[in-house]
């Protein structure tokens, strides 16, 4: 049986392509573009928003994140464990990749931390997250790679949380202010009043291009 999602009409893949061009395109350039009325390609954008089949995202270089990347592989004892660190690892900020592997029953996940405010390479076993998972009976297998080159995609999508920096705990449940490595050499979750790191700090005033992108369900 066929999801919802991969129901999508002539006129609404007509729609997306032409929003794969430009997502910026007014509705009238669309209309003509298509040969639809102005209506229709309002009514069909609408439903592909309110059907979650299409979603508008604000986009950011990976270089102007200025920050470092790490690969965490989970390899679980337990298929029915997959949710908890689904969830875990959906709800991280930090986060800008995640894949289960269904054969291996494994998590792949690529996050990110601030780049030069400590050596990776040398102290990302002191990162909160590191000894949490180390020591959790649900995981067989941990394999962390703090050397990694984000080649695909350049532009990571910026969530919401990212940028409030308003929460007392975190989105894992944690405090930061209660946490022994905060400050060093962990800066905090970035949705924290606790934050002290340089996320989005722009290295240089060249390198603000900022892209809005479209993201198909």
């Amino acid at each position: 049986m066929k999801s919802q999602h991969s129901k999508v009409s002539t006129t609404e893949k007509d729609i997306i392509r032409e929003l794969v061009e430009d997502t910026r395109m007014a509705i009238n350039t669309i209309s003509r573009n298509i040969g639809r009325t102005r209506q229709t390609v309002s009514k069909n954008l609408k439903k592909l928003v309110d059907n979650n089949k299409l979603r508008f995202n604000t986009c950011i270089h990976k270089n102007i994140l200025n920050a470092e990347f790490i690969n965490i592989q989970i390899q679980l004892k337990n298929i029915m464990d997959i949710a908890f660190f689904k969830n875990h690892f959906m709800n991280c900020p930090r986060t800008v990749f995640l894949l289960y592997i269904t054969t291996s029953n494994q998590l792949q996940v690529v996050q990110f931390y601030e780049k030069n405010e400590f050596n990776l390479e040398d102290s990302f076993l002191t990162l909160p997250i590191i000894p949490q998972m180390q020591s959790d009976s649900r995981i067989s297998k941990l394999v962390i790679d703090p050397s990694c080159a984000l080649l695909f995609p350049k532009f990571i999508t910026i969530r919401k949380n990212l940028f409030s920096r308003d929460k007392i705990v975190a989105p894992c449940g944690k405090r930061c202010d209660k946490c022994v490595h905060h400050e060093k050499p962990c800066s905090g979750c970035p949705s924290t009043i606790y934050y002290k790191g340089s996320l989005l700090q722009y290295p240089n005033s060249n390198n603000k291009n900022k892209l809005n992108h479209v993201e198909i369900g």
